[in-house]
């Protein structure tokens, strides 16, 4: 399978804790775009009362424009001068200073625009009354957020829970506990098939360096995922290429970190390099749920009349619930109930999936064929989506007992659990691409995945946005479904 390399390898040469706590990328960029809310809030309440900055007459639309920059320049003062920084969130009182000068130095250039702008005399008092407010809500809400993330950490959030894959030499940073910000949690340990031997009594040992064994490279992916893995450390033999490839390969079928450990560092822990990221974390995926639920919301919105309308037609058609729930793999391989409207007669329904939907299936009911062709049955999943189920864009949600050919679909494509990694989408690159409808050989069953990995491994907001572009065109022509 292919491997992300989110911004290239990179070494991380650690004494003590060897990873970061996860989530706190994206804790700051809330904290960025909190702040730059919170002072354009601010600024246009000042603006709101007439103790705005003069602008010399202006429309609000130009003093926006004014404020805008102002908060983007306190955004960007502090992002510059690591105000974003981990210890920075996690300890309010550190570096005050920095926030209140960047607080200053906005209105600096609030000021120089204005005058850039050739607007009137300048209310130097509202402007210094503005620096003040704006100092007050920076301090403040730091105050607030330190104390939030502090509570957070206590209660585990951020806690990394690290897998080793191969020997735990080496290793022993990572069973360091409470540090403030979350800490390091060593779960366990994989080697080889999880059945070797000690070498004198050929029996597994239940642990390795004090650390449990939980099993086989092979099993991996169901490991990580039953022990809430974020990290996996890549530890096997270095002078045995193949195992490391192969290890490597099986942590990227899960949704983690994966990181090869190196060596010891100077000074203590250890030297990592990280090889691949979890694409459901970080700015896109962030971005990408944010799209997911406000789009999804608006088409509910809009398209609640003809889903009425399709409720009442599906009762009308035939004797049944409205609803379908079938069982899919979802994101991490866990089960999930996804929501369609009925197509098929109840007494003939699969509910596992395993028997697929050929052409002219008299399963399927009058008005169902109609359906399944526009993919109209498939608009409940838009619930789904805001439950967090599901993406508006991912690899197809599959049915627990899917066959590809005569083979169940694990067992036919080996890269299969890697598609995963991220939440299933109700359109995908595969359907705009024209794999759509029945997967009665392996081929299209391999052809199908091929395109899911590569849909996340070159995951984008810009790309979801074109795969929803086209995929209008695709229901039109609807060859494959039915």
């Amino acid at each position: 399978m292919r491997l992300a390399f989110a911004g290239g390898p990179r070494a991380a040469p650690t004494a003590g804790h060897a990873l970061a706590p996860s989530r706190t990328g994206s804790v700051a960029g809330m904290a960025a775009a909190g702040e730059f809310a919170l002072l354009l809030l601010v600024a246009l309440l000042f603006q709101a009362i007439g103790d705005g900055p003069d602008d010399g007459g202006r429309p609000p639309a130009a003093f926006l424009v004014t404020a805008v920059s102002g908060a983007l320049v306190i955004v960007f003062a502090n992002g510059m001068a690591g105000l974003y920084s981990r210890p920075v969130l996690f300890d309010a009182r550190r570096r005050r200073g920095r926030l209140a000068a960047a607080a200053a130095l906005a209105t600096m250039v609030v000021m120089f625009g204005t005058l850039l702008r050739g607007g009137g005399p300048l209310a130097p008092v509202p402007l210094s009354l503005w620096c003040v407010v704006s100092m007050g809500l920076l301090l403040g809400n730091r105050w607030l957020l330190s104390g939030w993330l502090q509570r957070q950490a206590a209660a585990g959030r951020f806690r990394r829970n690290v897998l080793v894959a191969g020997s735990p030499d080496g290793l022993a940073p990572f069973a360091q506990t409470g540090d403030g910000d979350g800490g390091v949690t060593l779960v366990g340990v994989v080697c080889g098939d999880g059945k070797a031997g000690d070498g004198k009594t050929g029996v597994a040992p239940a642990r390795l360096g004090g650390v449990p064994v939980l099993g086989g490279v092979d099993d991996l992916w169901r490991i990580a995922r039953d022990h809430g893995v974020t990290d996996v450390v890549v530890a096997p033999p270095w002078s045995d290429a193949a195992a490391v490839w192969r290890t490597v390969r099986a942590a990227g079928m899960a949704p983690v970190d994966v990181h090869l450990l190196l060596g010891p560092a100077p000074g203590g822990g250890a030297m990592l390099v990280e090889v691949a990221r979890n694409p459901a974390r970080g700015w896109t995926a962030a971005v990408k749920r944010g799209q997911d639920v406000v789009l999804a919301g608006l088409l509910l919105a809009l398209l609640g009349p003809l889903m009425a309308l399709i409720a009442a037609a599906v009762r009308l058609d035939s004797a049944g619930p409205v609803l379908f729930r079938q069982q899919r793999t979802g994101y991490n391989n866990r089960p999930f109930a996804v929501l369609k409207f009925r197509t098929m007669h109840v007494e003939r329904g699969d509910a596992s999936g395993t028997q697929r939907t050929v052409r002219n299936d008299p399963r399927v009911t009058r008005l169902g064929r109609f359906l399944r062709r526009t993919s109209l049955d498939e608009l409940p999943q838009l619930f789904n989506v805001l439950r967090g189920e599901m993406a508006l864009v991912g690899p197809r949600a599959h049915p627990v007992g899917m066959l590809a050919g005569d083979m169940p679909y694990e067992q036919a494509v080996a890269d299969y659990a890697a598609r995963h990694r991220v939440r299933p989408g109700i359109t995908g690159l595969a359907q705009i691409n024209g794999l759509r409808g029945e997967v009665d050989t392996v081929e299209k069953g391999r052809r199908r995945v091929a395109y899911d990995l590569l849909y996340i491994d070159t995951l984008s907001w810009w790309l979801d946005v074109k795969i929803l572009a086209l995929t209008p065109l695709c229901l039109v022509k609807g060859d494959n479904a039915y």
